[in-house]
């Protein structure tokens, strides 16, 4: 089990990196990233190159034994390329498809391929920084080039103007084109049809933007690939970030890195234990289960309050992650990230943070042998999310009803049932996993051949349930032919007559079933009965007297439909009736909502249960069958435990089966 920070030399003397490699030794670190922000130190002036101090660096690390994930160093263009290409600006408005950024990058990337593909200490090749909003050319910037882009991308996808003219339905407005040259990019001037842009246009600009930048990713890991073809490749994401495709990204990458949580929304990071669990479980599915990796994902502001490291580092390991890089190592004394949490604080190592974190090191190198490499079991359901589909649905009456939040409604009641879940795309293969629930807590856009998917699944015995505003709009942002949400019709055994988007504030009543009494906001629908039974009802609102909830026999399994967005308590309760009908039973049954639970298998078939404690208060929980305290110091290793005592923040390892067998 890897861990360890971000290792930023170049930010401090020379004289004091053999005391921080001493400290890392001490505390445990097993991987580093470095040269994430290197760029104007290696090549001061172009073509000007000063290796000395990576070198250097790099030594010293691999006489300690402590590996490394060398950047490309390409997120942070130096001065005097800014000044003399301004679109190379790595503020978000950087040009992804001009030549500029490609030339100078791929030309550092090769070189730093070839001075340090076979150093001792680089383990992993990171490119860039992280890709998100505002990092690695989030948008187009509209120039010539960006122009003259969307336009081949355009020639690719549709092959023709009138295959075009037809998927964005130009004759609205007046916009249908005659010439290739006619079609600029929606939002900048001389762009057709600006009053009020087409939502396919502005869908098609947006995954131009990714495309793009995903080739910015490409250029470099094709020089990697060509000069390192051994040395694994990753970049970070930051987590659930909407320019960027998680699930396409990841075919690219040897290993899924999820990067920093920015804006978080609490001193723990990323909006606390809830948000974290639906990014590391989308970042486990983005890898299809593979082991994957944290980075920087501490406090923007300030230090993590005492037990957060340690509390949500193992919340990553119990979520599948084997390398653990949490935090930057030390912090720097100026310029930004001066307030960010890191292992070495401005404090030193007399301060509580390093304490914390040398102990986390020594822990995690104590842990079983056979926990890296291990992968997340027991998965019962999945929760489907698609990132079209969250663009698509930016450009809606239902934009209300924004994917990371509906995501997050629902994962949570199944992480406090500790229910475990994937979060994978709707092309995923949902029969062969074993999943016994499938969610949908949208899906705006859904193509025909992905509700046949999910028809497939129910019909083999799979258990569904779709949320609101499903189904509404085809992969040109058209609405389905022969009504609303048309594709899964027949699935769900509802007609969808009306959709209302509901104004901010406005709830209506729903009553009835295993919902109990609660409300809907944001959206409701109007809906006739095609075969599926109302297990609850609008008692108000423009659906008043209508289904609010549905369910429907299909073939050999049973399909759900939520036609409004549930108050947190009526969807955590609908929920549990569909897991228990469906038959998703948790990782260890009757433990506290605030314990989290997750199990890990290894190859040679160990099982370990991993409990964490995110409440305020102390969890008793009693365990099915007798287990083995694997993380505890001092403990009888071969001891049976029946029960276990979590403080807040605490956390537990424990083995199923012998050790050694």
């Amino acid at each position: 089990m890897h861990y360890g920070g971000d290792w930023n030399p170049e930010q401090w003397p020379e004289k004091t990196w053999g005391e921080d490699v001493r400290l890392m030794t001490e505390a445990g670190i097993t991987l580093v990233r470095t040269g994430t922000h290197g760029w104007a130190r290696t090549e001061p002036a172009p073509g000007a190159w000063d290796f000395g101090w990576l070198d250097r660096a790099l030594d010293l690390l691999a006489d300690a034994g402590v590996d490394v994930v060398l950047s490309t160093m390409t997120g942070g263009p130096p001065p005097w390329l800014l000044r003399r290409h301004p679109e190379a600006a790595p503020d978000g408005t950087a040009c992804p498809s001009g030549p500029v950024r490609h030339t100078y990058a791929t030309r550092l990337v090769e070189q730093l391929a070839r001075r340090y593909g076979d150093h001792p200490a680089v383990a992993l090749w990171h490119i860039g920084d992280v890709y998100g909003s505002g990092h690695g050319c989030a948008r187009p910037c509209g120039c010539e080039a960006c122009e003259e882009a969307f336009r081949e991308w355009l020639r690719a996808r549709y092959g023709s103007l009138d295959a075009l003219n037809s998927a964005w339905t130009t004759a609205v407005r007046s916009q249908t084109y005659g010439a290739w040259e006619e079609v600029r990019l929606p939002g900048h001037a001389g762009s057709a049809g600006e009053c009020a842009p087409d939502p396919a246009r502005l869908l098609d600009r947006r995954r131009f933007t990714h495309d793009a930048l995903l080739g910015c990713f490409l250029a470099e890991r094709e020089v990697l690939r060509a000069l390192t073809p051994e040395v694994p490749v990753t970049t970070g994401f930051l987590p659930l970030d909407g320019s960027v495709d998680q699930f396409g990204w990841a075919r690219h990458q040897d290993v899924v890195a999820l990067g920093p949580a920015a804006g978080s929304g609490e001193a723990a990071g990323t909006g606390g234990p809830l948000a974290a669990a639906a990014a590391f479980d989308a970042a486990r599915g983005a890898g299809g289960g593979q082991p994957w990796m944290l980075l920087d994902h501490g406090p923007a502001e300030g230090p993590w309050p005492p037990g957060a490291l340690r509390l949500r580092a193992w919340q990553a390991v119990a979520q599948g992650a084997d390398a653990v890089l949490p935090a930057p190592w030390r912090q720097p004394r100026g310029g930004a990230g001066r307030f960010r949490a890191a292992l070495v604080p401005h404090a030193g190592t007399a301060s509580r943070m390093f304490t914390e974190a040398r102990a986390l090191g020594h822990e995690l190198a104590a842990a079983p042998a056979e926990l890296e490499g291990s992968r997340v079991s027991a998965v019962r359901a999945a929760l489907v999310l698609d990132w079209p589909s969250r663009w698509a649905l930016e450009q809606s009456p239902a934009a209300g009803l924004d994917t990371p939040g509906l995501l997050l409604r629902y994962h949570a009641p199944l992480l406090r049932s500790h229910v475990t879940c994937d979060v994978v795309p709707p092309g995923r293969d949902l029969t062969g996993p074993g999943y016994r629930l499938v969610v949908v807590p949208h899906l705006h856009l859904l193509s025909v051949l992905d509700a046949r998917r999910l028809a497939g699944y129910v019909r083999g015995g799979g258990h569904l349930l779709v949320g609101c505003c499903s189904g509404i709009v085809d992969e040109s942002a058209r609405l389905h032919g022969n009504g609303w949400a048309a594709p899964l019709r027949e699935l769900l055994g509802v007609t969808v007559e009306e959709p209302w988007p509901l104004a901010e504030g406005v709830t209506v009543p729903v009553e009835g079933g295993p919902a109990g009494s609660g409300h809907g906001s944001a959206w409701a629908e109007v809906l006739t009965l095609d075969g599926a039974e109302a297990v609850a009802r609008f008692t108000g609102g423009p659906a008043a007297g209508g289904p609010a909830v549905t369910r429907h026999s299909y073939g050999d399994g049973v399909a759900w439909y939520v036609a409004t967005r549930l108050d947190a308590g009526a969807l955590e309760r609908l929920l549990g009736a569909a897991c228990a009908r469906a038959g998703a039973e948790p990782v260890l049954p009757g433990l506290p909502r605030e314990v989290q639970a997750a199990e890990r298998r290894a190859a040679d078939g160990t099982r370990f249960v991993l409990l964490l404690n995110h409440g305020a208060r102390q969890a008793r929980c009693r365990l099915p069958q007798p287990m083995r305290d694997v993380l505890t110091p001092g403990r009888d290793a071969d001891a049976p435990v029946y029960q276990v005592t979590l403080p807040p923040g605490g956390v537990a390892v424990l083995s199923a089966a012998p050790p050694g067998t």
